[in-house]
């Protein structure tokens, strides 16, 4: 079966690309992904970078953390669009002897403070 084409409106191309996000996030689906994605992108590249610093290869850091060398894979990659939990990056995260943080950021209108977790 063929794929369908998406159809592009011109006025679209030479477009900023930050113009066409900011108009998207006006879209609460495509809020909410966007969102996942960056989420997910920044936790690959974590994960990736912290690995390869350390001349670990997948199945080393799999071997490190007790997991089949496949899930490093995926949460290496922006593909999955599966978010670890937090016990996962926990583990991950302590067997390349890195600390992890959460960092909570409430609204800009509330008089509430910045809360950060140490996950690791």
């Amino acid at each position: 079966m063929a794929k369908s084409k998406e159809f592009i409106d011109p006025a679209e191309i030479g477009k900023p690309i930050e113009a066409s996000i900011q108009e998207g996030m006006k879209d609460p689906k495509y809020r909410k992904h966007y969102m996942l994605y960056q989420v997910r992108t920044a936790i690959a590249a974590a994960i990736r970078s912290l690995r390869e610093s350390r001349d670990m290869t997948q199945k080393e850091l799999a071997d490190k953390v007790g997991v089949p060398q496949p899930q490093i894979a995926r949460l290496e990659s922006v593909d999955d669009e599966r978010i670890p939990t937090l016990e996962q990056l926990v583990r991950v995260f302590a067997a390349l002897d890195s600390r992890a943080f959460l960092e909570i950021i409430p609204p800009l209108q509330t008089h509430a403070e910045k809360r950060e977790i140490v996950l690791v």
